[in-house]
């Protein structure tokens, strides 16, 4: 199975992850603003109301300028109020005439507010509120009061906390859920692929999770119906293919009878004709002589049309062994150079480190001699030259004979391995010898092709099997 950059298991997870980070990050801060938010605004009518609280109690203090007990109200209220930050007191002049500052007020607060000014403020390290009443619509002077936002903000912060410890306690729970899951899917997956890729036609069909109800189970169920019908194709296909081979050696025994009727009869009836001659004057020495030696080559040809039909019919047993094409192809030279025609001349041409080919060496030999014969015969006639060359292309060797012969029409070339077809005056071929080599050939795992054209030669090619294979 092909290793992709990040697994289904992986995938999830890091999908599970940035989308719980994501949404507890931004819940965990809309919940901060909205709880800030919120008590804020608690905050602010708190302090209002304080304030105006502050102004009506601090009134007859100011009547009687007690400053005094105003110091205690104002002490009062930052001890019932924990959350008061400060609170002046203003004359009606606008100077501070009390504060909860044990020094100097800061600058600031030493005056009144001008109308429409901020109402809140920060410290170094505190957020506060600030609020301010008349006293007395004015004329006794203002209250002024500042309350911390450090409670609230503590309180926001303890809830984004609890929040995002939520968001991490949903998301360690998302991620082993997630991994069990993308582990269930991952392994039924790994299944699912190896019993694609080990699926053979005449085996029966690999276990497939088609037990699951989700997605995957559907694509299983799927594949595992698919396997059926391929072996019901395959089924199919072998029973058309053995109907065909039935069809197909019935065309061939139609004619090969054809071929054999055709091949056979010629010389046979020659040689009955003269056997009724001789019969007529068995006594006549002469007439003997005569016809004797055409008897004894019709039924030669007869005999070797029946020994090559039976090589043909019958597949012989080989003994494969590591033959030298080298060796062979000069074998055959010697074999049928005597034949060569007047002005013809026959190229050997084999490369030295030639690997050997796995070959029954008889079989190669009667290969290499049956295509110089045809080729020869091809030349008959013409001056030139008979080329056998042999190489290895991408460890496969291949042989070619090429001759400058008269060469084949589109129609011979198409039944050029048919058997008993020949292009051969009648007696001077049985036509099976490129049938034979043909199925030579391929009995070793190798082929044989042609090409030709009218006036332009034949090239023969012999592919031999792979080295190894």
């Amino acid at each position: 199975m092909p290793r992709t950059a990040l697994h289904l298991r992986g995938r999830i997870l890091v999908l599970l992850f940035l989308g719980v980070a994501v949404f507890g990050t931004v819940n965990a801060w809309v919940f901060r603003s909205l709880m800030l938010r919120s008590l804020g605004d608690s905050l602010a009518a708190q302090g209002q109301a304080l304030t105006e609280l502050l102004a009506e109690e601090s009134a007859p203090y100011l009547l009687r300028r007690d400053h005094l007990g105003l110091d205690r109200l104002l002490a009062s209220y930052r001890s019932r109020y924990p959350d008061t930050f400060y609170i002046l007191i203003y004359d009606a002049q606008g100077g501070v005439a009390t504060s909860t500052f044990a020094g100097r007020v800061p600058a600031f607060l030493s005056a009144r507010r001008a109308l429409g000014s901020q109402s809140r403020f920060r410290t170094e390290d505190t957020y506060f509120q600030d609020f301010e009443t008349p006293i007395l619509g004015g004329s006794l002077g203002t209250a002024r009061l500042g309350l911390s936002e450090s409670a609230i903000r503590s309180r926001a912060a303890f809830g984004e906390s609890a929040i995002l410890g939520m968001v991490m306690l949903f998301l360690l729970a998302g991620v082993a859920g997630s991994f069990l899951i993308a582990q269930n899917v991952h392994r039924d997956a790994l299944r699912l692929s190896s019993a694609v890729e080990t699926f053979r036609l005449e085996g029966p069909i690999p276990d497939l999770p088609v037990q699951r109800r989700d997605e995957l189970g559907l694509v299983a169920r799927a594949v595992q119906d698919m396997m059926g019908r391929l072996k019901e194709l395959q089924q199919e296909h072998l029973e058309l293919l053995a109907r065909f081979r039935d069809a197909d050696r019935l065309s061939s025994v139609g004619l090969i009878a054809s071929g054999l009727a055709h091949d056979i009869n010629n010389p046979l009836s020659g040689l009955l004709a003269s056997l009724e001659r001789l019969a007529r004057r068995p006594g006549d020495a002469e007439q003997v002589a005569a016809y004797l030696p055409p008897m004894t080559e019709a039924a030669r040809h007869i005999q070797e049309v029946l020994q090559r039909l039976l090589l043909f019919v019958r597949h012989p047993r080989y003994t494969e062994a590591s033959v030298d094409l080298a060796e062979v192809a000069q074998k055959a030279h010697l074999l049928v150079g005597h034949r060569l025609p007047e002005g013809v001349s026959l190229s050997l041409q084999v490369p030295p480190g030639l690997p050997p080919v796995a070959f029954d060496p008889a079989s190669l030999l009667q290969i290499l001699v049956n295509i110089l014969i045809n080729a020869m015969d091809a030349m008959e006639g013409r001056p030139g030259q008979i080329t056998f060359q042999a190489a290895q292309d991408q460890g496969r060797v291949t042989a070619t004979l090429l001759d400058q012969g008269a060469g084949m029409t589109p129609e011979a070339l198409a039944r050029a391995f048919d058997p008993l077809f020949t292009t051969k005056p009648p007696g001077q071929g049985t036509g099976l010898g490129l049938a034979i080599a043909r199925q030579m050939m391929r009995d070793h795992g190798g082929d044989i092709g042609l090409a030709s054209g009218l006036n332009e030669g034949t090239r023969v090619t012999l592919v031999f099997r792979e080295e190894g294979a």
